[in-house]
């Protein structure tokens, strides 16, 4: 870890929760300077509310997923290419003609009617493990496709986690389940 000699840092801006994480547990000295933490994504903002129901949440910290502009610009276009160029260039798969299913997270009305009208179609996890060919969870929990719906999924589907997950996202119930190769 590297700060000023000083010591004096004065804001923690996160992405997935790791620093806010290692400078409470490993060096809670900083904190005396710190006066606040921006936290990026849910994952890490779902951190901050178990470190804050714990007692240990030493700092003020605001969510920069709430921003409209990070919500409207960021999640939409910025994830939307970095996810499409990743699996593209680890796979070397062309994404044209495949039906991406993306799973995760609480559905908020105005993004629903959002994804509607730039049509994409809401769908069930029911319905969507047996169409797609890309699946992509976007919270980093465990069990966003469950593993009744991987065992319904077409042959080579991809699945890729988007979002930040500190442990495992799949449940040990659902890898007893499924052969993964």
């Amino acid at each position: 870890m590297f700060y000023f000699k000083d010591g004096s840092l004065n804001i923690i801006l996160d992405d997935g929760g790791d620093l806010t994480n290692l400078i409470h547990t490993k060096y809670p000295q900083l904190l005396t300077s710190i006066q606040s933490i921006s936290e990026e994504t849910m994952t890490g903002v779902h951190n901050l509310y178990k470190m804050m129901a714990n007692g240990i949440l030493k700092v003020p910290a605001i969510s920069v997923n709430d921003s409209v502009t990070k919500i409207k610009f960021d999640n939409l276009y910025g994830c939307w290419e970095s996810l499409r160029d990743g699996i593209k260039w680890a796979i070397n798969v062309i994404i044209s003609g495949k039906v991406m299913e993306v799973a995760g997270g609480e559905i908020e009305p105005i993004n629903a009617l959002q994804a509607a009208m730039e049509s994409y179609e809401m769908t069930t996890m029911d319905k969507a493990c047996k169409e797609g060919n890309i699946f992509v969870t976007t919270t980093g929990c465990v069990d966003i496709i469950p593993g009744q719906h991987f065992e319904q999924k077409k042959d080579d589907v991809i699945i890729r986690n988007t979002e930040h997950f500190d442990g495992k996202w799949l449940s040990e119930s659902t890898v007893e389940k499924v052969a993964f190769a």
